[in-house]
């Protein structure tokens, strides 16, 4: 069922892509909110748009909320513009900045997904180099279905990234505490007797 409604999203990418329509961001847009409600399963009420996008903004263009709590967000680019770090950290910051793990990018024709707060450079979870990859296999389709309401829902996003090692396990805060308060030891230390060799 996933497939033969992507399929038909994917015929209209084609057209537009053809037809040069996705040099434009608000068409690259729509197609992706096409992609969410008829693909993966959210709702229009679940989809946040981000009413003022544009350089100046703060905010990535889609948030993707349960039960009213934002649990994904999404940051689309025109098809003509090319992939670059700094589009990268763009995205990345956005998650940051709204303390979200699970960030997209796409373009509706290659799509990324980042867990935002992995402490690692290489944030990246999985990559579909071509949506069309997914109407012919089925890891790539899987990757894209992590996507959908139910998979975020019942956490098998969390499992699957906990897996692949872009993920850590919910610790008790007692336990984090300690870690934490270990680590913060180690850089007081460190910094004290750096600043005493400094003196001497």
């Amino acid at each position: 069922l996933a497939r033969t409604e992507l399929s038909k999203v994917i015929d209209r990418f084609r057209r537009w892509e053809n037809e040069g329509r996705l040099n434009n961001e608000e068409d690259v847009k729509e197609l992706i909110q096409e992609l969410f409600e008829k693909v993966l399963g959210w709702d229009k009420d679940d989809i946040y748009k981000e009413r003022h996008p544009g350089p100046t903004s703060k905010r990535a263009d889609f948030q993707f909320r349960i039960n009213g709590i934002t649990k994904l967000i999404l940051e689309a680019k025109d098809l003509s513009k090319p992939w670059t770090q700094t589009i990268f950290k763009q995205a990345i910051g956005y998650g940051w900045g709204s303390n979200q793990e699970y960030v997209v990018l796409s373009n509706f024709k290659n799509w990324i997904l980042f867990n935002a707060k992995w402490k690692d450079k290489n944030k990246k979870i999985f990559e579909i180099e071509n949506i069309e990859d997914c109407l012919k296999s089925d890891i790539q389709l899987d990757h894209l279905l992590r996507l959908s309401k139910e998979s975020i829902a019942t956490g098998k996003l969390d499992e699957f990234s906990l897996s692949i090692g872009k993920r850590l396990p919910i610790e008790p805060i007692s336990e984090r505490l300690l870690y934490d308060l270990r680590k913060w030891r180690e850089l007081l230390l460190k910094n004290i007797k750096e600043l005493n060799g400094n003196l001497a």
